[in-house]
């Protein structure tokens, strides 16, 4: 009999391992794909090692977090600036933003009608908040801001229009609340903590490496390439078929999609099943571009809301970081928001570089002199939170939240796109609750706590 047993190696459940461990329980990791991390893991294009997608480890990390992550990383983790830039209006502005560069660059008519937001629609909370992702953008920044920079974005990151989408996705994603918000941060001294990051000198995957590490020296054990088949409950004990083994424990935490759950418990209701089928989530197809230049440019990163431009965000690693990369190239990775059964997740190693590179000619970035390419495919990324499906969501969570013996948790597990920081808090608050003796109410108030979470952008 297992203590714990964790489905998916991702952050959350990487670091649910190591606490628990730690505490003594036997703790057993299960991971279908070859390496740890989830989609903070790192992959290897032309001998550079790049993130699947663009992470930083922010600030608003809680110490204690930070302080784990210091303490197994040492001097792999470095302190860094933020040095991006983002398209809006046909303009490049420096982000994070800076007040001098928005006073130069910003289109008057964008800032004037978002410093009027606040007085033409006061900001609601609770019941009275705004029902859309539109109206919550229009209620703090104008409807000019929702045309030319959030409403573009909504619809390339979760493929619906603002006005399909839940109010919570633009209060969980867009962290400044408002016009004087935004000015407040531009004012911040260049070495402001809200603009700098940490990030390992290897790579973003070397935290996930750093954890599993820290897990198996602490006594958990770590399956790859382990795919979970059935599950069944029997008097709140799991039995869990992996691969060919049956693994019994008195306590799952699930760390991969809901949906999958869905899929291999053996007491999921038919109406659980409609109700999953109902839910849509966004995939990601990675483009990355290897440059014949030591640098292609001297930004982190460029964030491009253009609906006319396929990808929303071109990243270079090697700006993250000070690191041990090729002198005489680059990688840059382009992501590129899709769903799975269009044309672009079929055939991306024929169109995904072609709309890259279209893309990087209609923002006005250097066109890169290309050595190669190579593609990446994320299933998984962005769950869309429609209001059309709000009701069968709830259900779901009720459902969920009512299995003996299971824990949902993690980006995937709870259909949140939250950063590493809030992933990992996830992870470390199961890992000690089960050391100490599960109490489910004491998971509930995590749970409710979690609800607060504010992606940093």
């Amino acid at each position: 009999m297992i203590d714990l047993l964790v489905v998916g190696a991702g952050p959350a459940g990487l670091t649910a391992a190591w606490r628990a461990a730690r505490h003594g329980l036997t703790v057993r990791v299960v991971e279908r794909a070859p390496q740890v991390g989830g989609l903070t893991a790192c992959i290897t294009v032309a001998g550079q090692r790049v993130d699947i997608g663009s992470h930083r480890l922010h600030p608003a990390t809680a110490p204690h977090l930070l302080a784990a992550m210091r303490e197994l990383l040492g001097d792999e983790l470095q302190s860094r600036t933020r040095h991006g830039r983002l398209r809006i209006a046909h303009r490049w502005v420096d982000f994070p933003l800076r007040a001098p560069d928005l006073m130069r660059r910003l289109p008057p008519r964008l800032a004037l009608d978002a410093m009027a937001a606040k007085t033409r629609r006061p900001q609601a909370t609770g019941r009275d908040a705004p029902a859309t992702y539109a109206d919550t953008v229009r209620a703090r920044f104008g409807a000019s801001m929702l045309a030319e920079l959030y409403g573009p974005f909504a619809r390339k990151l979760w493929g619906v229009d603002p006005e399909a989408l839940e109010g919570e996705v633009a209060r969980h994603r867009i962290s400044a609340t408002g016009a004087t918000d935004l000015v407040r941060r531009a004012l911040a001294p260049r070495h402001d903590d809200r603009r700098a990051f940490f990030y390992p000198r290897s790579g973003f995957g070397r935290i996930g490496e750093a954890l599993a590490e820290a897990a198996v020296h602490a006594g958990a054990t770590i399956d790859l390439a382990a795919d979970v088949r059935a599950v069944r409950t029997v008097g709140g004990v799991a039995s869990v078929d992996v691969n060919d083994e049956t693994l019994d424990a008195t306590r799952v935490l699930w760390t991969a999609p809901v949906g999958a759950l869905g899929r291999v418990l053996d007491t999921t209701p038919s109406w659980v099943h409609d109700d999953l089928s109902r839910q849509r989530t966004r995939a990601m197809v990675l483009v990355y571009l290897v440059v014949d230049s030591p640098r292609y440019t001297e930004y982190d990163a460029h964030y491009l809301p253009d609906i006319a431009v396929a990808m929303t965000r071109v990243s270079e690693p090697k700006n993250y970081r000070d690191g041990p990369d090729p002198t005489d190239r680059t990688v840059l990775c382009a992501e590129i928001p899709c769903w799975i059964d269009e044309p672009l997740w079929r055939d991306a190693e024929t169109l995904g570089p072609s709309l890259v590179l279209d893309g990087l000619a209609r923002s006005g970035l250097p066109t890169p002199r290309l050595l190669g390419t190579h593609v990446h495919r994320c299933p998984s990324v962005y769950p869309v939170l429609e209001t059309s499906t709000a009701a069968s969501r709830a259900r779901i969570d009720a459902w969920a939240s009512s299995l003996r013996g299971i824990t949902l948790l993690g980006r995937q597990g709870l259909s949140v796109a939250d950063n590493l920081h809030h992933v990992m808090a996830m992870g470390w608050d199961a890992g000690e609750l089960a050391g100490a003796g599960w109490d489910d109410s004491v998971w509930a108030t995590h749970r409710e706590s979690y609800r607060a979470n504010v992606v940093q952008d």
